[in-house]
Order: structure tokens, then C-alpha cells, then sequence
């Protein structure tokens, strides 16, 4: 189940951000269909993501000095929250994986109330699976 619900959370955030043709999260999509995918190739995958959050950070920075309170600032915002939550689905653990980007991403700032709604849900079902998971080993 956790698998599931870690795709399920990378579907909707990159659909909330716009983010469905970026290749990172394209990448990512297909790093989580396949099982047979290497933990060094998981962690550069991490890696880049983390990498294009921070970048997109600095980018909104400088963006936000010349034009504050814009829609840009505020999309370049959501998608670096939004690439660093997704960096979080590439945990070694499916059960830590769906926990750690489902809390995460819920976090991504200004996502509709129908997303917010839907990512709680999310979260809530990856804490009860990491719950049970903890308490059966």
C-alpha cells in the first residue's frame, strides 16, 4: 500500500504545481514504477531534486527583490516546496517513502483545498501504515 500512496502523492502535487512535464518529476514517476532501481541511483535522483529546489529557491529570491508579491514568486515558491517534498518519495523504505513526501507535501504552500484536503488524506493513511509497520517488527 505505501508504494501506492507515495505515487498517489507525486501525482497530485505535480498536477496542484504544474509540474507534470518536468523531467525531474518525470524521472522520479518512473524511478517509483520500477522496483529494481539501484539506492545510488534513488539518492541522485534525491540529490537533483534537492539540488532544483535549492534553485529555484534562489531564483524566487531574486525575483521577489525586483517584483515582491508576484504570481511568479509565488508558483517558483510552490514548485520548490513542491521538488523537495517529492525528494522525500525516494526513501529506501516504501513505508518511510510515503510518510516522509506525504507530510511533506502537504506542506506545499497555497495548494487548493481540494489538494490540501486530498494530501491529508494521504498523510493520514502513510502515518497509519508507517504506525503499523512500526509496531509489527
Amino acid at each position: 500500500m505505501a508504494p501506492a500512496i507515495t505515487q498517489l502523492v507525486v501525482s497530485t502535487v505535480a498536477a496542484a504545481v504544474g509540474l507534470v512535464e518536468h523531467p525531474l518529476v518525470e524521472e522520479t514517476r518512473r524511478v517509483l514504477e520500477r522496483d529494481e532501481v539501484s539506492p545510488a541511483e534513488r539518492e541522485a535522483l534525491r540529490a537533483r531534486l534537492h539540488r532544483a529546489a535549492e534553485e529555484t529557491t534562489q531564483t524566487m529570491r531574486r525575483q521577489h527583490k525586483s517584483m515582491p508579491d508576484t504570481a511568479e514568486v509565488e508558483w517558483l515558491e510552490q514548485v520548490s516546496h513542491a521538488l523537495y517534498a517529492l525528494s522525500n518519495a525516494l526513501s529506501p523504505s516504501p513505508e518511510h517513502a510515503a510518510y516522509a513526501v506525504a507530510g511533506e507535501a502537504f506542506r506545499v504552500p497555497r495548494l487548493s483545498r481540494t489538494d490540501g484536503k486530498r494530501l491529508l488524506v494521504l498523510r493520514n493513511v502513510a502515518d497509519r501504515i508507517l504506525s503499523e509497520d512500526f509496531h509489527h517488527s
